[in-house]
């Protein structure tokens, strides 16, 4: 048996909140409302909140929504917003946007908690799709934190208007 550590704990609770659609809507409350455990605002917590909100409210409202709340989550959980740490303008743009146009994709019969499942899975893991994009590291630039950054690379869906 192996050691458990504190990633295989996170990704144990993030996946208990992707059993059922009851599971998703109470976490996207507790980022509402700033309860959210620290060591639950994983990656793929992140994604799973911005694909439910995009689905339930739309890309633009999502993106109002993950941008309010982040910063307060940020707060509540003991971390500071910065010009180095905390919320960051670019990457929240950026993956709204990818997820919007994976989102848009997906069948339409299909329900909110299977597409936000689909999501989870196919992005969950690559927390730095942004270097495909950019010439510079996003993540590092104080500039890309604090003002959206428009990628260098990429498709025009990356640039254009949200909900289109």
């Amino acid at each position: 048996m192996g050691i458990l550590v504190e990633s295989d704990v996170a990704f144990a609770l993030v996946e208990r909140w992707l059993q059922d659609l009851r599971g998703l809507d109470e976490v996207v409350e507790e980022f509402r409302r700033c309860t959210l455990a620290r060591r639950d605002w994983t990656h793929r917590a992140h994604l799973g909140v911005a694909a439910s909100l995009i689905l339930t409210e739309g890309a633009t409202e999502a993106l109002e929504c993950m941008r309010g709340t982040i910063p307060r989550l940020n707060v509540v959980q003991g971390s500071e917003n910065t010009a180095v740490s905390g919320y960051h303008e670019t990457l929240t743009i950026f993956w709204v946007r990818v997820l919007n146009r994976y989102l848009r994709r997906l069948p339409l019969r299909w329900s909110r908690l299977d597409k936000v499942r689909a999501a989870v899975e196919a992005y969950g893991e690559i927390r730095r799709l942004d270097r495909a994009f950019y010439s510079f590291d996003v993540l590092a630039c104080e500039a890309s934190r604090a003002k959206w950054r428009v990628p260098e690379h990429g498709p025009s869906w990356l640039t254009g208007d949200l909900d289109t």
